[in-house]
């Protein structure tokens, strides 16, 4: 459902179903990707914030990114806050979702604006 609603708002959407997935279509097309939407529970106990880590090291720059997840333990809004990743628990609604994501957006212009 989330790539139909990021279709419907005109995105462009890229998905991976694992981390080796998405670490080889970011390599693809990392000069496309704006902003990242990560699930924190991944395939083989891997974690969306470490997913995020590595390819913004990838990248070579802080890519914004929002973790979505529908677990709450494990100071898991704390770790990602320090990452400067925004964080939404499932389930999303589409106008927070859009919010959240103007707001990082308008805060990568403004950080690229004044380098």
């Amino acid at each position: 459902g989330m790539k139909e609603l990021l279709t419907a708002w005109q995105c462009h959407v890229l998905t991976a179903d694992s981390v080796s997935n998405a670490l080889a279509v970011f390599s693809e097309h990392s000069d496309e990707i704006e902003i990242l939407l990560v699930d924190y529970q991944l395939s083989n106990n891997e974690d969306g914030l470490t997913l995020i880590r590595h390819l913004r090291a990838q990248y070579q720059r802080d890519l914004p990114a929002i973790l979505i997840t529908a677990q709450t333990g494990n100071d898991i809004e704390e770790k990602a806050r320090k990452d400067d990743v925004s964080y939404m628990r499932k389930l999303v609604k589409p106008a927070a979702l859009r919010a959240m994501m103007s707001a990082k957006l308008a805060k990568q212009l403004l950080a690229n604006y004044l380098t």
